[in-house]
Order: structure tokens, then C-alpha cells, then sequence
């Protein structure tokens, strides 16, 4: 500060101060931006990614529910045939060793723990029908989509029987398993 005389004696003089702001409160302010700017990409970061994970959880929920739905129907459904009986009567079935897990009424609903079914036809599946190393669970019960109804049949020995209208957009294949069953009886062929 200086010092300047006057007539009313010595008096300070200002000089005039800097306006602005010094290097070292730009550097400051920015360094205090930049942590800010940085915490608000590490919540959105966050964010984004608890969502992600929320969203898997989600999609993985959905379709154990929908699992279960369709397994529930023919969980549901096990042992049916039709009849009010089990059919006795088993015809002209092929070897026991492709077929005896599809046609055990006596054991409709069995589970395999870390493998598959005994027994099984493998030349059945289109696909691979069972995946290795993991669980399975056979439902024996009568297909309720494809009805077919019998418009005459014969009393006597040998027993035959005519169904119509026979399919013609998805026919039966050669080896499938087919009930006929009225109320209080049931047969397998």
C-alpha cells in the first residue's frame, strides 16, 4: 500500500485489485467438477447395470413360470387314458425295450435324477429328446389334441374298428401308440 499526502494529511492509497479468478481456484473448481462428473458416471453406471441384472432375473423368472404352466398340464393329466381304467388290454405293441416307458400305466409319472429314461426310443426323436447330464421326468398319458372318433367296429373275434375322419394335414406314423377307450374300457396297440 501506498502512501499519499494530502492537505488533510497522509492517507492511504488503494491501488486497484486484480479482477478474475487465479490459476489455483480454476484448478480447484475443476478438479471439484471433475469428482462430480466422475460420481454421476459411477451411479449411471451402476444403474445400468443393476438394470441389466434385474432384466435377466426377470426374463429367467418368466420363463420358469411358463415351465412350470406347461408342465402343470401334463403333470396334471398323468395316467389319464380315457377310460375309468387302466387298460388291461395291450395289442400289438412293439418290443418292450423302445416302448415300456410310454405305455407303463402302472407307473405314469417317473423321474430320472442325472440321466435319462431306460428303455427309451431314440429313433423316435427327431431332435436329441434328452439332454446328457441332466433330469427328466416321464408323463404317460393319452394325447388329448388328436381325438379321432370310431365309426364302426366289429363285436367279434378278431376285433377291428374303422376311425373317421382319418387326418390328412398330421396322419398317424407307423409305430405310434394309440388308445381306443369308451367310459369303462380302454385298449393299447
Amino acid at each position: 500500500m501506498k502512501i499519499k499526502s494530502s492537505i488533510h494529511g497522509l492517507t492511504p492509497m488503494l491501488t486497484p485489485r486484480q479482477s478474475g479468478f487465479t490459476l489455483i481456484e480454476l484448478m480447484i473448481s475443476m478438479v471439484l467438477g471433475l469428482l462430480l462428473l466422475a460420481s454421476l458416471v459411477y451411479v449411471y453406471t451402476n444403474s445400468a447395470q443393476s438394470f441389466r441384472a434385474q432384466s435377466a432375473l426377470a426374463l429367467i423368472q418368466s420363463n420358469a413360470r411358463y415351465a412350470f404352466e406347461i408342465m402343470g398340464v401334463d403333470i396334471r393329466q398323468t395316467g389319464f387314458t380315457g377310460a375309468d381304467t387302466t387298460p388291461t388290454n395291450v395289442v400289438g405293441t412293439p418290443s418292450p425295450t423302445t416302448l415300456s416307458t410310454l405305455i407303463d400305466l402302472a407307473n405314469p409319472l417317473v423321474g430320472y435324477e442325472n440321466t435319462y429314461p431306460p428303455n427309451r426310443n431314440p429313433s423316435g426323436c427327431a431332435s436329441a429328446c434328452y439332454r446328457a447330464g441332466t433330469d427328466s421326468l416321464t408323463v404317460v398319458r393319452v394325447d388329448t389334441e388328436n381325438k379321432y372318433a370310431v365309426t364302426a367296429h366289429t363285436g367279434t373275434s378278431p376285433y377291428t374298428f374303422t376311425v373317421s375322419p382319418w387326418p390328412t394335414s398330421n396322419p398317424p406314423a407307423a409305430g405310434e401308440v394309440f388308445v381306443a377307450a369308451d367310459y369303462p374300457t380302454a385298449a393299447i396297440f
